[in-house]
């Protein structure tokens, strides 16, 4: 196998912290053993390493960008477009409705027996997600083929109108259905317009501290049931793939108060971005028509919308199954007497021997945390450590940076030309020493970094194609935005004065 996997590196294309099962083993396994049913042809091209917990998801270059052509062929039947479109739907809310027994049932009052049978069948349902949404990755992602596309016959449109082929894309393809984090805005500020709707309520988020607001909900219930279904939807938008935050009641009263205190009228907000919705509908199909697009364009446009929204929404389902199943790690570990890390290193079938045996695989568990390289072929997953993984660990290649390098390129996600210092965002506890208008530089975006996003003059990234977290949110929030550098982590610093030109995808020192 490894003289095999000589003949083309492993390069990274993306990197974060994720423990094995379900995030990485799920993906790696599905991309191998599913993709000749979804896309006509195997796909051995990806392997992930991960380290102490930190993951780096590589491919073989020449065979990814391979089946990224593969794909776009089999997208130009709208029948497997729109089967692709359905089956990531329904998988995603299979996964977010199944994990959910896992945090409202007692697994303590749980046989070995059926917990192990949970883990599994969760396990099966997480691969039937990840079935689907390697097509997304696989259109796009690393080598932009999608986004190339769109944009190549958008500059022939463009050619001589008065919108740019970069802001007629960015309008074009931006999402017009919701993921679960999008949802929540307008839940939040519901909830915001719920509590100004009375003046008692009102003065209660204005004056009093969080404990003070808590005790006095239960005379207002309809207030504290909203912030009840608050808690109960988004608990999970800090969690990412293994937490441990969890957000509770405390957390959300201070947000609405803190909004009540700074006066943002909650109805409005909510019309506000209801009116974005339909306004972009209506700018798109405006655009469509001012460039005159064939249907055959329209076709292309409304595949990578879709994506945008595939993505948004898989990501969200990932965090939103991942806190769900907390519980479930938590109790395997009780059981074979390890941490809830270690636990999230063991595979379904694991958990079943080793609960009926009693005792776990430590060392096991131990090494793959420490190191280990995940890959797959048409029939299963393997997982490798010790020396064998070191020695797998030396084909993985990250792109090279240059000395002194002062300008990077990237794709336009959102136009626009802004100036501000660099703050580099890799965790989520980044983001304190963020300030307003500051250049947001990260490997990729999700949900934890929005409060960062909110607030940044500009978002640019390492990762990401059209339809990436970073592409969706900057458009949803018109920041300029550009994606896919490959290296701007690696070559800004943090308190960097830089450029942001998204219109024309370059950053640069100033």
């Amino acid at each position: 196998m490894v003289k095999k996997y000589k003949k083309e590196g492993y390069k990274v294309i993306a990197r974060d912290y994720a423990t094995l099962y379900f995030h990485l083993a799920a993906y790696v396994e599905a991309s191998g053993t599913t993709s000749k049913d979804v896309i006509g042809v195997k796909d051995n091209s990806l392997a992930i390493l991960t380290e102490n917990g930190f993951w780096k998801y590589s491919a073989k270059i020449k065979k990814w960008l391979r089946l990224g052509r593969v794909t776009l062929k089999r997208l130009e039947d709208p029948t497997f477009f729109k089967r692709v479109y359905q089956k990531q739907k329904v998988s995603c809310r299979m996964v977010a409705q199944y994990t959910r027994i896992f945090r409202t049932d007692d697994l303590r009052r749980y046989t070995d027996r059926q917990l192990a049978s949970g883990y599994a069948k969760a396990y099966r349902i997480w691969l039937e997600m990840n079935k689907w949404g390697q097509v997304p990755n696989l259109a796009d992602f690393e080598h932009f083929l999608l986004t190339e596309k769109i944009m190549d016959f958008l500059k022939e449109r463009c050619s001589g109108k008065s919108i740019s082929a970069g802001e007629a894309f960015g309008l074009l393809v931006a999402p017009i259905e919701q993921s679960p984090l999008a949802h929540y805005e307008i839940d939040f500020y519901e909830a915001l317009a719920l509590i100004q709707s009375r003046a008692t309520v009102r003065q209660l988020f204005t004056k009093k501290k969080t404990s003070g607001i808590e005790l006095q909900l239960k005379r207002y219930p309809k207030v504290y049931l909203a912030i009840r279904r608050l808690v109960d939807k988004y608990d999970w938008m800090q969690y990412h793939y293994d937490g441990p935050t969890i957000l509770d009641r405390d957390y959300f009263i201070e947000m609405l108060a803190s909004e009540v205190r700074q006066r943002v009228e909650g109805k409005m907000k909510v019309a506000e971005l209801r009116r974005y919705l339909a306004d972009t509908k209506q700018q798109q199909k405006k655009v469509e028509r001012f460039l005159e697009l064939t249907q055959h364009e329209k076709y292309w446009v409304r595949v990578a919308r879709a994506f945008g929204y595939l993505k948004a929404l898989r990501k969200d389902t990932v965090f939103i199954g991942s806190r769900n199943s907390d519980q479930l790690f938590t109790e395997l570990g009780r059981r074979l007497q390890i941490s809830r890390t270690q636990a999230r290193y063991m595979s379904p079938e694991e958990a079943r021997l080793w609960l009926k045996r009693g005792e776990a695989d430590v060392g096991l568990l131990n090494n793959r945390y420490r190191y280990s390289v995940l890959y797959a072929d048409s029939k299963r997953l393997y997982i490798v450590t010790g020396k064998r993984a070191k020695e797998l660990g030396k084909l993985f290649y990250e792109e090279e940076v240059r000395p002194n390098i002062k300008e990077l390129t990237g794709t336009s996600a959102y136009p626009g030309k802004v100036t501000g210092r660099v703050r580099i965002i890799i965790h989520a506890d980044d983001m304190k020493d963020m300030k307003k208008g500051d250049i947001l530089v990260s490997p990729a975006t999700n949900p934890n970094v929005v409060p960062a996003m909110k607030i940044a003059g500009a978002i640019v990234t390492d990762e990401g194609g059209v339809t990436c977290h970073a592409a969706i949110v900057s458009r949803e929030l018109k920041k300029p935005c550009v994606i896919g550098t490959k290296i701007a982590t690696k070559v800004f610093k943090n308190g960097d004065r830089v450029e942001v030109d998204a219109t024309k995808g370059i950053v640069k020192k100033i």
